[in-house]
């Protein structure tokens, strides 16, 4: 018969416990490791040091230090947390994707931008389009100049539609080389649809042209209002 009214005592007492555990526990449980990875594989070296700042504390406050770190993270999209008992937190971070990368005039390294032209971090090496410039290159977390935007734009659509991966700004231009030995000239600001726009026509008109033609087009400098052929 004791039986009987002790389990609903028992029940209504782990009602009233649980929540406090629940509330109080983050603050009890601490965190002794930290692991972090991307959609890449593991972290940066940059970011792993971050995260690991929050060794040690508390799971709530490890939790709230790793979330203070990454938000002003400029490279990183998106980021989750789980705790891994007894006393490991797991970072998974979205890193922000890379649209083309910049790199200084006789400088190995390439810093990659992403769509908007804010520095993300820098890399030994880059499959994406790119620019050189004998300008300084900003910070990570910075924006490049517009002149620099416009540039990586322009090279981005060269690439995707010639394959064409690097071009150099000289003076007020951009000039690439494409895989046909032509060189093309372009402005650093303008209409860029319609920059490209004749670029494609003038491709498109000395393709039809005959290969006994005695025209021979070695550079196409789309600076002015109609296309100059040298």
């Amino acid at each position: 018969m004791k039986l009987r009214f002790l389990k609903p005592a028992i029940f209504g007492i782990l009602l009233l416990v649980m929540p406090v555990l629940f509330f109080f526990l983050p603050s009890l449980i601490k965190v002794n490791r930290v692991e972090c990875k991307s959609q890449y594989g593991p972290c940066s070296t940059f970011i792993e040091d971050e995260v690991k700042k929050a060794q040690g504390l508390s799971l709530r406050g490890a939790k709230a230090k790793v979330a203070d770190l990454l938000k002003s993270e400029t490279q990183i999209e998106d980021f989750s947390l789980h705790f891994k008992i007894p006393d490991k937190l797991v970072v998974d971070v979205v890193m922000t994707k890379p649209k083309f990368a910049l790199k200084a005039e006789g400088e190995p390294q390439f810093a990659m931008v992403d769509k908007d032209g804010v520095v993300l971090r820098w890399e030994d090496s880059t499959n994406l389009p790119f620019v050189e410039t004998p300008d300084a290159i900003p910070n990570v977390g910075e924006t490049a100049k517009p002149s620099q935007i416009f540039a990586l734009n322009i090279m981005y659509e060269v690439f995707s539609a010639y394959e064409s991966q690097m071009g150099k700004i000289k003076n007020t231009s951009l000039v690439i080389a494409t895989n046909d030995g032509l060189t093309v000239i372009f402005p650093l600001e303008g209409d860029r649809d319609a920059i490209l726009g004749s670029l494609a026509l003038v491709l498109a008109k000395l393709k039809e042209s005959s290969k006994d033609s005695r025209i021979s087009v070695r550079e196409i400098d789309l600076r002015f209002k109609n296309p100059v052929l040298r």
